[in-house]
């Protein structure tokens, strides 16, 4: 499998701030049980393609934001 970088730096910084988004009505308090489990896990997903400028859905639909 090929992990070629295929997450542009727009997209890596709008990916950063979803994540933000998404994380800081959790440790606020503002959410709580099943929905801030799975804003903080889409929250991971999202950092996690931000970091290593690789995501496998464009990569699987053959998208590039590089």
């Amino acid at each position: 499998m090929n992990f070629t970088k295929n997450v542009g730096l727009i997209d890596q910084l709008l990916r950063a701030l979803l994540t933000l988004d998404l994380v800081v009505p959790c440790l606020l308090g503002l959410t709580t049980g099943i929905v801030a489990f799975l804003m903080v896990s889409f929250a991971v997903l999202l950092s996690i393609s931000c970091f290593t400028g690789y995501c496998l859905l464009y990569d699987s639909l053959a998208v590039t934001t590089r």
